[in-house]
């Protein structure tokens, strides 16, 4: 184990694995030593001064924007915040650059800007060993592990051990010696007939052993790597001796166990197929024509399986994990990745009704309602088996018949070994033990992703929304009932799911606004509220449930902290990056001659191009030395990026200004993984988002004249129900909220997300680790 103040990963799980996978699979996905605090007593700059006193609760809301919290406080509609604000603080929170969830999600845990987190964005610039530049992952990926390199559980630890042959061997002895004990000694048979009945079966026992121990798979396929390379605030309490509890703390999954911390990870945990939230619709539509097992694939993690009514019976396959095999064969090929499946059956009841039976459970529903959670378990062997949970909803119960499958999820209640969602990892179990029912665990719950694919409705989407809200609330409340924590940090995700598919109907300005279609009528949080009411109402749960937490939860000498990674804006039009930087000569592409060349920089002509896009805003100079087919010399960059930047600050669209600033990452942060940010960043004006092209390395092409294809414009409508967002968005149009049940000291600049980290270790009287970046608030008690 490193040093409590080395920041590197000595953890074995992080060498040099077998990574698959590519960006598509993200939204949308190693396990990273921790990096331990300095808890010594020696001063740093950022040390504590006081002794802490009481408990700290931090409440972290996932995009909830100041600008509209306060606009709706100062008309009355958030009574429980406005009362916190007047009592105590409020103030926006200044968010990272780039405002993606991930990144800011690293550094509000640690205190540490992103060059030291090491999480640059939802996906990052990729340099092969040649130097070619792709998109990647840029805060999970995807590996192969050998399963003997995890802690086993009884009695794969003792089959895993050895060899094959020598645990045959040690079974068989051991059968013997049992079996002579028993026949001999206390059954008192006749050695005669003891001594070769006990050989016979400790050569069973044996040949079972060795069974046994070759039947345990090498390999553990799709195990979801954390790339962070900081912990969290939580960490460095425990350590110092702070209880400590994390409910949907985000980016701590796959994170080591620290003693005195009960973390249930949330933003960045896989489903139980090593994905990242993967969905299902089963049709009899017959324009759909792709079966099991392949299906045809949405742009977002769906897949639309066409099937059969026969005699008001259908019969189809649910596929979860990878078989647990290795990834390649005896030669070194690889071997094709066949999925497990349990078998789905839906027959037909009365009227609309059907009978839905998975993995030998039925549940039967009408169109339009959800079922109960159903359990699936996929066996892997004997001996190793994964559970999941799931749920379905009739979609269209007549022709064509349309059945919704939601992720298949961990099962809390047994979450496999190799892909722990908690630490320790029976703390998951013990929370759907101790209240009772499943919860959701994927990291990125709701069913964003099948309403941007139009597979599903927004009344669907919204009842999961409200059913994750209600799961994590019972959670929260059940924690909050206990004695055994100091400090508790628990995050919600309601606001920005709704904020991302929901500004349709909320801005009258969204080029998908329609008058008709905002009026429709839903029930959401318990009220009946218009489609144009969703945000609003999102935020009135908010209200409540800080209210609750107010009046029944918080003692005289506790300290309320609410915070969020970022806030939001509406998503009108889009900047694809690479079109501009192609218009504006930056960028030279090959002969286009089909369009998929479009995707995943392969239009770039690397001989004469000076800059292209990657990611969510990020620019990168193509440098010699750097990218294999580098033109531009080191001494030629700032020039360069001087260029670049004052012209896309004088980008129009019509009469309106489209980037509000462009960042010099080097300038704005500094650490040790300074390498994985871009060269530039820009932030967008309110309205605007860099296009969709753009995440994936991407340009927006038109036929051309005489054949073959040509960049496109480089602003269009965004024409997609992702209506809301933040990443790429200017910093100060995108704060969160900070809200604080105490008089709070706001520095010259404003409340910046890396104070909360320092200021909850100084309110418990934990030092401060060297490496934090900012000092603590100033907190009155």
């Amino acid at each position: 184990m490193a040093p409590p103040h080395d920041t590197t990963d000595p953890s074995p799980r992080a060498s040099d694995p077998r990574v698959r996978g590519r960006p598509g699979r993200f939204l949308l996905p190693v396990l990273i030593a921790f990096a331990g605090a300095r808890l010594s007593g020696e001063a740093s700059a950022h040390a504590s001064t006081a002794e802490g006193s009481g408990r700290v609760i931090v409440l972290g809301f996932d995009g909830a924007d100041a600008r509209t919290v306060a606009e709706m406080m100062d008309r009355g509609e958030l009574p429980h915040l406005a009362r916190l604000r007047d009592s105590g603080t409020f103030a926006p929170l200044r968010t990272t650059i780039p405002a993606e969830s991930p990144v800011s999600w690293a550094s509000l845990n640690s205190g540490q800007n992103p060059a030291k987190t090491g999480i640059p964005g939802f996906v990052r610039r990729s340099l092969s060993d040649s130097g070619d530049p792709s998109p990647d992952l840029g805060f999970f990926r995807v590996e192969d592990r050998p399963l003997r390199s995890f802690e086993l559980p009884p009695p794969l630890g003792f089959l895993a051990r050895f060899p094959p042959l020598v645990t045959g061997a040690l079974c068989g002895a051991a059968a013997l010696v049992g079996f002579v004990l028993l026949f001999v000694f206390l059954l008192r048979f006749r050695k005669t007939i003891a001594l070769p009945l006990a050989v016979l079966l400790g050569a069973a026992g044996g040949w079972a052993g060795y069974k046994a121990s070759r039947g345990i798979p090498e390999i553990a396929p799709d195990v979801v790597a954390n790339l962070v390379r900081t912990g969290g605030f939580w960490e460095v309490a425990a350590r110092a001796g702070v209880p400590s509890v994390v409910l949907d703390g985000p980016m701590s999954w796959d994170r080591p166990e620290v003693p005195g911390a009960k973390v249930l990870a949330g933003l960045g945990v896989p489903d139980a197929r090593g994905s990242y939230g993967d969905w299902f619709v089963y049709t009899t539509d017959p324009a759909e024509f792709s079966r099991e097992p392949e299906g045809r694939q949405t742009s977002v993690g769906g897949t639309v399986f066409r099937v059969d009514e026969i005699e008001g019976r259908i019969e189809a396959g649910i596929f979860g994990p990878h078989a647990f095999e290795s990834p390649v064969d005896e030669n070194g090929d690889p071997r094709p990745r066949a999925r497990l499946s349990v078998p789905l059956v839906i027959v037909r009841a009365d009227g609309d009704r059907v009978r839905v039976k998975i993995d030998g459970v039925e549940h039967e529903m009408g169109p339009g309602e959800w079922s109960p959670w159903y359990h699936p378990t996929f066996e892997v062997s004997s001996l190793i088996k994964v559970h999941a949970i799931t749920r379905v909803k009739v979609l269209r119960a007549r022709e064509p018949f349309e059945l919704y499958l939601d992720f298949l999820q961990i099962d809390p209640s047994s979450p496999p070994f190799w892909q722990p969602v908690s630490q320790p990892p029976e703390f998951v179990s013990q929370l759907a033990r101790e209240t009772a029912a499943p919860f959701d665990t994927v990291g990125w719950a709701c069913l964003t992703m099948p309403l941007k694919d139009l597979e599903i409705d927004p009344k669907t989407f919204l009842e999961d929304v409200d059913a994750t809200r209600a799961d994590r609330e019972r959670l929260l409340r059940f924690e909050l009932g206990r004695p055994d924590w100091r400090l508790l940090f628990a995050v919600e995700g309601t606001p920005d799911r709704v904020q991302h598919m929901m500004y349709q109907f909320y801005d009258r300005e969204h080029p998908m606004y329609a008058a008709e279609k905002a009026a429709q009528k839903v029930r959401f949080a318990g009220e009946e509220i218009a489609l144009s009411d969703a945000i609003p109402a999102a935020y009135r749960q908010i209200d409540r449930l800080v209210g609750e937490v107010l009046e029944g939860q918080v003692r005289s000498d506790d300290t309320l902290i609410l915070c969020a990674d970022h806030g939001f804006q509406s998503f009108r039009r889009g900047l694809n990056l690479n079109n501009w930087l192609a218009e504006h000569g930056y960028l030279k592409t090959v002969d286009l001659r089909e369009r998929r060349q479009g995707a995943f920089l392969e239009f770039v002509d690397w001989s004469r191009t000076k800059a292209y896009a990657v990611g969510l805003g990020m620019i990168f100079v193509n440098l010699r030395g750097r990218e294999r087919g580098g033109i531009v010399d080191p001494g030629e960059v700032p020039k360069l990026l001087e260029e670049i930047s004052r012209e896309l600050l004088e980008i129009r669209d019509g009469d309106k200004s489209v980037v509000r600033a462009v960042h010099r990452m080097s300038e704005i942060h500094s650490g040790p993984h300074l390498d994985l940010e871009s060269d530039l960043m820009v932030g967008l004006e309110a309205g605007y988002r860099v296009g969709w092209s753009t995440t994936t390395g991407g340009m927006q092409l038109v036929q051309a004249e005489g054949g073959g294809w040509k960049p496109a414009p480089s602003i269009d409508d965004n024409t997609n129900n992702w209506s809301g967002d933040h990443v790429s968005v200017a910093q100060e149009l995108v704060p969160g909220i900070f809200f604080c049940n105490r008089k709070v000291e706001i520095p010259a600049g404003g409340v910046d997300l890396l104070d909360i980290a320092p200021t909850v270790l100084t309110l418990l009287g934990v030092p401060i680790p060297a490496e934090y970046d900012r000092p603590p608030l100033r907190v009155a008690r």
